[in-house]
């Protein structure tokens, strides 16, 4: 029973994601998920109460990585390589993350994607950084993430390798990757 369950969990969140890449977090009702689901409403609340839990479940496991490659200490050409395997192992929520912006304004979302923002920042500019430093260490992830979600059928070597360089570069790092 309990497998029965995490499966239909996981069907949720995967029409549920495909259903707000499509049509937007506000444009997305939870009857429409539960129509295309083939469950009633009610059926949808019973594992997802609130369609912002819908939300955290979808970007709970992203959150996560990013917060484990932060805790492991990594350098800054570590930091840059982890982070975009990050995003290109979740590519589907980097793109949706970055395109809806409704998402943003949910509070289990939007606070901690700039809380983990600020801490992929600061990891990268080093501490003690000055505004420039901050200023590139920022410019540096947008040359990271830029690729992912403006390209998001790219193949990932070209996306790897021109993210690589572009965010090397901005920091200074030299050539290419």
């Amino acid at each position: 029973m309990r497998h029965l369950a995490e499966v239909r969990r996981r069907q949720i969140l995967e029409v549920a994601l495909r259903m707000f890449s499509e049509r937007g977090y506000e444009g997305t009702p939870l009857s429409a998920v539960a129509e295309e689901v083939g469950l009633s409403k009610a059926g949808i609340v019973h594992h997802f109460p609130h369609k912002d839990d819908i939300l955290q479940a979808l970007f709970q496991p992203l959150f996560e990585e990013v917060e484990e490659l932060l805790e492991g200490g990594p350098g800054r050409e570590e930091l840059l390589e982890g982070y975009l395997e990050v995003m290109l192992r979740n590519r589907r929520l980097t793109v949706l993350l970055a395109t809806d912006l409704a998402i943003l304004n949910r509070p289990r979302i939007g606070e901690r994607v700039c809380a983990l923002n600020l801490r992929l920042r600061a990891a990268l500019a080093g501490s003690g950084a000055g505004l420039e430093e901050q200023m590139r260490a920022e410019c540096a992830l947008g040359a990271l993430r830029s690729p992912v979600i403006f390209f998001p059928g790219a193949d990932p070597g070209p996306v790897r390798r021109v993210s690589l360089e572009s965010a090397r570069r901005v920091l200074g790092f030299g050539g290419p990757a």
